[in-house]
């Protein structure tokens, strides 16, 4: 072996321990610009979204929550829905989807709870800790952290569909049949300002847009399913 093979040889033997990881960034790096951009157009959105009459500003941190809180209860609704495929199927490939759509779920729908209170504070002064439908989502958010837990500790998938197909049961019973007390029954669609609905459904796209993003790079994180 000449000094050139050997050299060659050892190249070879360091790029195996080390390998390249430059062309895995910038393949990627089209969906992360993808990702920012959704970002900063939500964003702009909400910075230069239309007052509302009586809320004023107010109203900029509705138009982020009925968004985040819509693309939760679709999340939500995914979650069940491949629950039952899974409970039916035991499909590897369903599971595998079940398992990154309930905690994009969750996640969502705690964002929306925490924005509602936020929201709450800004335009009422308070957090009506006690209104019916403050207690159907804290109720919904108690009966998710359950599911989550117990799915952690469960390995039959035909089981964890069930209980997705719980949640998805339960949080639509909790929210729908709770009586609207405070809580506005649609603050965006009842709006005579065809503005304000206009930028409502681009803030819906932008944050469902984010949801979908994320859930995608969850998907590709999870480990094949046999």
């Amino acid at each position: 072996m000449n000094f050139q093979e050997s050299k060659d040889n050892k190249l070879t033997e360091r790029s195996s321990i080390f390998p390249k990881r430059k062309s895995k960034i910038f393949a990627t790096a089209p969906a992360w610009l993808i990702l920012a951009g959704l970002v900063i157009a939500l964003a702009l959105l909400v910075i230069f979204a239309p007052q509302e009459r009586t809320l004023g500003d107010g109203i900029k941190i509705v138009y982020v929550h009925v968004a985040v809180i819509w693309t939760a209860m679709l999340a939500i609704a995914a979650w069940g829905l491949l629950g039952l495929g899974v409970a039916f199927t035991d499909n590897p490939r369903l599971y595998s989807w079940l398992t990154t759509m309930r905690p994009l779920a969750f996640g969502v729908y705690l964002i929306s709870a925490v924005l509602g209170m936020v929201s709450s504070k800004i335009n009422w002064g308070a957090v009506g800790w006690l209104e019916p439908r403050m207690q159907a989502t804290l109720s919904t958010l108690a009966v998710a952290v359950m599911i989550m837990v117990l799915n952690a500790w469960l390995s039959s998938r035909r089981i964890q569909g069930v209980l997705g197909a719980l949640m998805l049961a339960y949080t639509y019973w909790a929210i729908f049949s709770s009586p609207l007390v405070l809580h506005p029954e649609n603050p965006i669609m009842s709006s005579d300002s065809g503005a304000i609905k206009l930028t409502f459904f681009i803030c819906f796209a932008l944050v469902l847009g984010i949801a979908a993003w994320i859930l995608w790079y969850l998907q590709k994180l999870a480990p094949i399913q046999e």
